[in-house]
């Protein structure tokens, strides 16, 4: 689920501005992938888990969701271009080792899948 920016944010510096055409709130349907080692996303700069729900400016942060029983999965957070456009997130792991790390008290009921 995410919010498209209908925008195109890409054109160069100065450039008129031009509609996207898309529909804000997308909802795509896509797979993961897998997770990369958390050396290998450190330094490519990306999120671990790897996914191909459609994404686009505005989807940072959106919420990746198991078709199977509708539970987060991850959170996506941005795009390698240098790796065929593979869609990265961070996954719900990492995502509750932050939350432990900073002491905030969540609903644990999440399923890393």
């Amino acid at each position: 689920v995410g919010n498209p920016h209908d925008w195109d944010l890409e054109l160069p510096s100065g450039a008129a501005p031009r509609k996207m055409g898309y529909t804000p709130f997308w909802v795509s349907n896509g797979h993961a992938l897998g997770v990369l080692s958390a050396e290998a996303a450190s330094e490519k700069g990306v999120g671990r888990q790897l996914h191909t729900a459609w994404t686009y400016w505005g989807h940072s942060g959106a919420a990746l969701f198991r078709a199977s029983d509708a539970r987060v999965v991850g959170v996506h957070n941005s795009w390698d271009e240098g790796n065929d456009a593979m869609r990265h997130a961070v996954c719900l792991e990492d995502l509750r080792a932050f939350l432990d790390a900073t002491g905030v008290e969540y609903d644990g009921r999440g399923d890393d899948g």
